[in-house]
């Protein structure tokens, strides 16, 4: 460490830091003196600079700035639901996925039984987010996409084509407007039965 660093950890990184006070350099940066201080630094005293290459003095601390405008206010959530199925499942063509836990139910306006594939919503605002390993079949495409009332939503499909036995992400979100009771469900939507893991849903409703 050079004594031009020794210096800028010592003495000039803060107020009142009591130490050795600092080794003087000359422009090769070789030491030629030093000093042993017992009191403490303050904010006046010199300290070295690395990108002007010299020591300077600090000027007085300015006054506190005015306090920044209120952040817009976030939004509660009135209901969340998170269920999963980790397990390996195999599903046939244009069927759907059961939901195994029901790992967070609370709120009013989700409802699900574990095990079953469908969740229903009462009416409201809600933000659906999911995702799944899905291993790909012989046919090379693995999908799977949020349906609504049995009708998919365009806004939360997902597939991935590649090396048949081989694992790949798929993922979703979308936001629902729904004014009656209504049903949702993850579905199979490629042409050849899937294995998927590791599947996941949240619904959160926000209004």
């Amino acid at each position: 460490m050079s004594c031009f660093s020794n210096f800028r950890n010592n003495c000039g990184c803060g107020c009142n830091n009591t130490s050795n006070c600092f080794n003087s350099c000359n422009n090769t940066n070789r030491c030629f003196n030093s000093c042993n201080c017992s009191r403490p630094c303050g904010c006046s005293d010199p300290f070295f600079c690395p990108r002007f290459n010299s020591l300077v003095i600090r000027g007085p601390r300015g006054a506190t700035g005015p306090q920044g405008p209120q952040g817009i206010p976030g939004t509660i959530a009135l209901a969340l639901g998170f269920f999963t199925s980790p397990a390996v499942q195999s599903i046939v063509a244009n069927a759907d996925v059961p939901l195994q836990n029901n790992v967070v139910l609370s709120g009013t306006g989700i409802t699900h039984t574990a095990g079953q594939s469908t969740v229903t919503l009462s009416a409201g605002t809600y933000y659906i987010n999911w995702q799944a390993d899905a291993t790909i079949p012989d046919s090379g495409t693995a999908s799977l996409g949020l349906f609504v009332n049995g009708v998919a939503d365009q806004n939360s499909q997902s597939s991935v084509t590649g090396t048949a036995n081989t694992t790949a992400r798929l993922s979703g979100s979308t936001m629902l407007v729904v004014t009656t009771p209504t049903t949702i469900a993850l579905r199979n939507t490629g042409t050849a039965t899937t294995s998927y893991q590791n599947v996941s849903m949240s619904v959160i409703k926000l209004a």
